[in-house]
């Protein structure tokens, strides 16, 4: 009989990669801004001849077959992020904060996280320092083409609620200057992440009218993602409060003035961040 000849063939797929839900939005906040962060994988079909030398066999032998090999397909490419954190002291180093960027940093060490973080701002100061901050434009200069950032993290608000009645500030004054600051982001091609406003209510200068105005806020920001008026929203509230309390931060993710963050509750938050938001990361 005619010697028989075998066939091998090796298919790579393409694999196709969501990214995970963040909270308290409807859009994706992981496609970036640059090359490095839009991550796709390319198909490709290899195709392997193997010609194996014909040998004598007796005219009983069973005829040859073909045999076909599916390989794994590779592993989703991951992305490398470059982030601007704008705050107030909870994301300022100089002030004790930004230590839930050094998780995000830990895991994702190709990737960058820049703080912007100012201790004692309102969110009127960071949208007046924002654009010479973030993309290095003067107030009355040209806008910056393409921002270098793939997403930008907002976290702030706080300071504000406690000046409502010194600089007259309230939930729609804080919704304004995010979401000024949203859109100068999204007009060069960043994504914007804003982040619940914490829990703060162990302090004595709480009441009852700027835990409406905080509310009001952390509504405001949910409502904007579901929206698409931002591009994604992560609530800080339930990585940072324990026993059913939630107004309070649990004791042992407070510093003793119960504004402010300790270590352990910088990395609940950066822990719990990284997982929503940049678990692709590298």
């Amino acid at each position: 009989m005619s010697p028989g000849r075998y066939l091998a063939t090796v298919t790579i797929g393409l694999l196709s990669c969501g990214p995970a839900e963040p909270s308290m939005t409807t859009a994706s906040p992981r496609s970036g801004a640059t090359a490095e962060a839009s991550a796709h994988i390319e198909s490709s079909d290899t195709i392997a001849d193997a010609a194996i030398s014909p040998s004598a066999t007796p005219a009983s032998a069973a005829p040859a077959s073909t045999t076909t090999a599916t390989a794994h397909a590779p592993r989703p490419a991951k992305v490398r992020y470059a982030v601007a954190a704008m705050g107030d002291s909870l994301t300022d180093p100089k002030s004790h904060g930004g230590k839930y960027l050094d998780v995000l940093r830990e895991h994702c060490p190709k990737s960058t996280f820049d703080s912007f973080g100012k201790g004692g701002n309102m969110v009127n100061m960071m949208r007046k320092r924002f654009r010479r901050d973030v993309y290095g434009e003067a107030d009355d200069g040209p806008r910056a083409e393409r921002s270098k950032y793939t997403h930008v993290l907002i976290l702030g608000g706080l300071g504000d609620v406690l000046s409502n009645e010194t600089a007259g500030r309230n939930a729609e004054k804080i919704a304004k200057d995010i979401g000024q600051m949203v859109d100068w982001s999204r007009e060069r091609g960043a994504k914007a992440i804003v982040l619940t406003l914490p829990p703060w209510g162990a302090m004595e200068a709480y009441n009852a009218e700027r835990e409406k105005i905080t509310a009001d806020v952390n509504v405001w920001i949910g409502k904007a993602a579901k929206e698409g008026r931002i591009d994604g929203s992560f609530d800080t509230r339930p990585h940072l409060i324990c026993n059913g309390d939630e107004v309070r931060l649990c004791k042992k993710y407070s510093l003793p003035d119960g504004i402010h963050w300790s270590a352990e509750g910088h990395r609940s938050v950066g822990e719990a961040l990284y997982q929503a938001m940049f678990a692709d990361c590298e």
